[in-house]
């Protein structure tokens, strides 16, 4: 024997040993209190020898320096700690090129670290693998115990270490029940910069979200969990409350009328009173009172109180005429292709104007051919492409105003945008969709990004404009004293 290691729990010993052949030495496990030995390498090439190992962290994994393919070429291997599938680390190897013995394992079982003149023979040069996968995933949100109106962007990102491994599905329960596969993977360079030790192809490709009008989901508390799998067979799961608020109990705002309304300021709150709204589907109408709370995250005010002062029901002779007559002002497209069944888009928010703090940008869009689907959506600010979106969310208001169209249903699309990182003034924006047919509908509007005053703290005036579909009242302009 040469050497051996205890893995930290005593349950297994590891050691290197020509066991089996005279100098030829070979990686065993074999439990500590006696029992069956466990060779761990795979079969050596002719004079390949183990020279080095090491038990990872949390004693699942062995990993040892070995030429083991190929005689005097030195390779990094892991293989489980009772045996099984052996699998090469290092990238291929110039000729002449080996790997040093001295390698580190970090204590997380992340990046294996070690030293190769992988690249160029003679020049040592540092390296990471993976040790065993793992599912990295954020649910940035919505955030705890938040308060949900409206149409929201439901978002984060998640990515496997392992380089060829993705994202096999992200699914999200709203009290334990499936509600909508979201969708995935969108480029996040953010996400890409912060793991830089980790495949670029998968931390790049991490991003999945989806729109969801809490509209539909009845007032009060609820459990939301998203539960993401990858190829390598992780899962990831989180759970959180958020309180649903919907002004008079309506699905969806068409009117909202400040005419006899008033505001004041209670605390941090940001009162109106008096608000006349209507909801789109049955044209009920409900005089409420609202409290907005400014939220930093995303730079606006979000509804986080609603009260019932007054309501008055649809008439029912005509209710299914109005709804109809709602969805159809709704979600009438913003652009149409007029060449054969083609492209249908809608892109509902920002509309033009001023804009601010962190918002949404969504729509949703289809293929009327039911063999063909969105390929690609992308958007752009001042001609530079900013980000690839996320589609196809499930709409079932875009799938009932158009229910000869089976597409219809998996069409939302969005991304949020901090309007913070773009200077103040001008610009322009502009969303293109492809689809699998090779059309191509492009849509562009000029916005004015607005800011609260440029010092750490100011004294300012705001002027708000009302988002129906978010239920929030954004910043349009801002005056420092």
């Amino acid at each position: 024997m040469e050497s051996f290691l205890i893995r930290p729990d005593s349950q297994r010993v590891v050691y290197v040993a020509d066991q089996d052949e005279d100098q030829v030495f070979e990686v065993y496990s074999v439990p500590l209190g006696g029992g069956t030995v466990t060779k761990l390498n795979d079969l050596l090439v002719a004079s390949g020898d183990v020279f080095a190992f090491r038990i990872g962290p949390g004693s699942q994994q062995v990993v040892y320096v070995a030429d083991q393919d190929t005689t005097g070429v030195d390779e990094l291997y892991s293989v489980p700690l009772g045996g099984g599938t052996v699998t090469k680390l290092n990238g291929p190897l110039v000729t002449g090129g080996d790997v040093i013995a001295n390698f580190f394992i970090s204590p997380n079982s992340g990046p294996v670290l070690y030293r190769a003149d992988q690249d160029t023979n003679n020049v040592l040069e540092l390296y990471t693998d993976i040790l065993q996968a793992e599912l990295k995933a954020l649910f940035e949100s919505p955030l705890a115990n938040a308060v949900a109106a409206g149409i929201a962007l439901i978002r984060g990102w998640a990515f496997d270490t392992v380089a060829g491994e993705v994202i096999a599905s992200v699914q999200l329960f709203i009290d334990g029940v499936l509600d909508a596969d979201a969708t995935c993977c969108s480029e996040r360079n953010d996400v890409r910069a912060a793991f830089p030790a980790f495949p670029a192809p998968n931390t790049l490709n991490s991003g999945w979200g989806l729109t969801k009008n809490w509209g539909n989901e009845a007032s009060g508390p609820h459990t939301v969990r998203v539960e993401i799998t990858s190829t390598s067979g992780q899962v990831f799961r989180e759970s959180r409350t958020v309180t649903v608020v919907k002004p008079g109990d309506f699905g969806f705002l068409d009117q909202f009328t400040l005419s006899g309304a008033t505001a004041g300021i209670v605390g941090q709150q940001l009162q109106l009173a008096s608000v006349q709204i209507r909801d789109s589907a049955s044209h009920a109408t409900a005089t409420v009172d609202m409290a907005y709370i400014w939220q930093p995250p995303s730079q606006q005010f979000e509804l986080q109180t609603s009260t019932v002062l007054a309501q008055t029901a649809a008439q029912r002779t005509w209710a299914f005429q109005t709804w109809w007559q709602a969805l159809q002002t709704l979600f009438t497209p913003a652009s149409v292709s007029a060449q054969g069944l083609g492209l249908r888009i809608a892109w509902e928010g920002p509309v033009a104007g001023p804009v601010g703090g962190v918002d949404l940008v969504r729509g949703w869009g289809y293929e009327q051919a039911p063999a063909e689907e969105l390929a690609t959506i992308r958007f752009f600010i001042d001609s530079v492409q900013n980000a690839v979106v996320v589609c196809c969310s499930p709409r079932p208001d875009v799938a009932a105003a158009f229910p000869a169209d089976v597409n219809a249903l998996l069409s939302g699309w969005g991304l949020t945008l901090n309007w913070g990182n773009l200077s103040s003034g001008p610009h322009t924006v502009r969303i293109e969709i492809t689809s699998t047919s090779g059309e191509v509908l492009s849509e562009s509007r000029m916005v004015t990004v607005t800011e609260a005053g440029t010092a750490n703290t100011a004294q300012v005036t705001l002027r708000l404009r009302r988002d129906v579909g978010a239920q929030a009242l954004r910043l349009v302009r801002t005056t420092t004293s």
